[in-house]
């Protein structure tokens, strides 16, 4: 079932859920003439209102007392049957990559395509989509069938599709947000890891991956902070090793 088909189910659902009119089959003649009859005769309000005063019992006789799910319940059956029609598009052996254009990851936005600037916000929404999710679940069972490490696969998957400075720069701005999870750390120690077994000093780092002038580097914040993060990963390597 696709995800159209059951959210329109749902909406159905809710809406006989809600409908009165079967309440009672000899209810209607009765309540709509009374009604008539208060109304034309100027009844007062409060004799109105009490003349549809009725027992919980009453209720429950003809039917009316309706119990609907909350928004949330809502919310989450919806994500549970979307994140099971992605899981659906897999299959077991399927290759990281292809996984990866399957799940139409490669085509959502990182930032502004106009200024070719990476932003918080779009990478924020990749690492935290249920597409990506759903990924990172395919990763997971695949490098355990392979005897790979995960936080390698997945960090070898996104620099060829994005490039290795733009994924230290995607891993740097969202791996401070709760919505991302551990996954993105992952990623940053992996990375860090792959740097560092290469023999990369952070300025090499700053200077050959991200490209950025050494004599620019305050002129340059995002390419600085991966270069001290990375500096203290290293001393900190160096310190146990």
């Amino acid at each position: 079932m696709s995800f159209c088909q059951f959210l329109l189910q749902v909406t159905v659902v809710l809406l006989v859920s809600c409908n009165p009119g079967s309440a009672s089959k000899n209810s209607m003649p009765s309540e709509f003439s009374s009604s008539t009859h208060v109304l034309e005769s100027h009844t007062p309000t409060n004799r109105y209102l009490r003349a549809y005063t009725t027992s919980e019992g009453d209720n429950e006789e003809r039917g009316i007392s309706v119990k609907l799910p909350t928004l949330e319940q809502i919310s989450n059956t919806l994500k549970s049957s979307k994140r099971k029609e992605l899981e659906g598009l897999l299959k077991g052996d399927e290759l990281v990559g292809d996984a990866f254009k399957k799940l139409k990851l490669s085509t959502m936005p990182i930032g502004n395509p106009k200024t070719q600037s990476i932003e918080t916000k779009d990478v924020v929404k990749l690492f935290s989509s249920t597409n990506f999710k759903v990924w990172s679940d395919h990763v997971s069972k695949w490098s355990e069938l392979n005897k790979k490490n995960p936080a390698d696969t997945m960090l070898t998957a996104l620099t060829s599709v994005f490039g290795e400075k733009e994924v230290a720069i995607m891993i740097l701005l969202s791996k401070k947000s709760w919505r991302t999870g551990t996954v993105v750390k992952d990623l940053e120690k992996a990375q860090f890891n792959k740097w560092f077994n290469k023999i990369l000093e952070p300025r090499r780092v700053y200077e050959d991956v991200l490209g950025a002038n050494w004599r620019l580097i305050h002129g340059n914040p995002r390419e600085k902070q991966i270069w001290l993060d990375y500096t203290a990963y290293s001393m900190n390597r160096v310190a146990h090793h």
